[in-house]
Formats: structure tokens, C-alpha cells, sequence
């Protein structure tokens, strides 16, 4: 049995290799999710959000069955 450090993946990549990467990876998505959420507030406004579009789904429902 190989050991898994040696073992090279498809790519050419070692595992060793391929876990940092994955694990940069996640981490920089995390940070740049952070920063959109802290810097552009999106669910700031949500509940409004939420109860417009259920109003507009209540009149166009309403005006189907007229």
C-alpha cells in the first residue's frame, strides 16, 4: 500500500497540496461572503422583501380568479 502522501492524484497534484488549496479556497469564499454581507447589508431588508413579493403573489392570484 502506497503511502498517502506520495500518492499523486490525477492531476499531478499531491494530496498534501490539494488540501491547502481546498482548504484557501474555502477560506478566501468564506472571508469574501463575510465581507459582501458586512459591507452591502443584502438581508438588511429582507422581511419587507419577503412580504412585497407575497402581496404581489396574493393580487396576481387574485386577478387570475376574477
Amino acid at each position: 500500500m502506497r503511502n498517502l502522501y506520495t500518492y499523486i492524484m490525477p492531476l499531478g497534484l499531491s494530496w498534501p497540496k490539494y488540501l491547502t488549496f481546498l482548504s484557501v479556497s474555502l477560506l478566501s469564499m468564506f472571508v469574501g461572503a463575510q465581507a459582501v454581507h458586512e459591507i452591502y447589508k443584502p438581508l438588511s431588508d429582507f422581511p419587507e422583501y419577503v412580504e412585497r413579493e407575497r402581496q404581489k403573489v396574493f393580487q396576481t392570484k387574485g386577478n387570475e380568479e376574477n
